[in-house]
């Protein structure tokens, strides 16, 4: 007699989750980038679908995460988070990335969407930021970035948000230097 064994599956919940992993380091403080910064995500938040799920992940030398909850039951409490937000020192991308992918991972929804906005410059990551974004597309997720910039920034921070985005073959890629040019995201 032959032995069929089962086979295990992981079976996912229907949703969709976005996660905006937001930099709120030193350097996001120049000219108006972090401004723009909190104008993207809040844009962001205001398009979305109110029964999708929303993970806020701020990052500098240290991580915040606001738990994701269906948009509806957040909205308002995210927009006022990120209002409230201030700029601290340090700058891990790689690491904001990181619990990124324990919330997809966490949640195990159907569609993941993460979004990255940061100025690019990290200066204290344990581990790269395209790697992180790569084990991120192979669980599934669609990673994009927005780089907030100023002309004296030079392309060395943009350098480091395509590679995030190019780590896999999908997600697309903006750049914005003024809280008004949000709107062409």
């Amino acid at each position: 007699a032959e032995k069929v064994g089962a086979v295990n599956t992981i079976v996912k919940r229907d949703g969709k989750l976005y996660t905006i992993v937001l930099d709120v380091s030193h350097s996001m403080f120049m000219a108006s980038k972090f401004t723009t910064a909190k104008e993207a995500a809040k844009n962001l938040i205001s398009v979305l679908d109110e029964e999708d799920y929303v993970c806020l992940v701020t990052f500098s030398g240290e991580i915040k995460v606001e738990t994701p909850r269906k948009v509806k039951d957040c909205k308002d409490h995210l927009v006022s988070f990120i209002n409230s937000l201030t700029t601290g020192h340090g700058t891990d991308i790689g690491m904001g990335l990181e619990e990124a992918l324990k919330t997809i991972k966490a949640l195990n929804l159907t569609e993941n969407q993460v979004m990255v906005i940061s100025d690019g410059f990290s200066f204290e990551s344990e581990r790269e930021a395209k790697d992180v974004a790569k084990e991120l597309y192979d669980a599934g997720a669609t990673v994009s970035a927005i780089t907030t910039y100023i002309p004296s920034d030079g392309n060395g921070g943009a350098r480091t948000m395509r590679d995030i985005v190019n780590a896999g073959q999908i997600g697309n890629y903006y750049e914005i230097s003024r809280p008004e040019d949000v709107v062409k995201v």
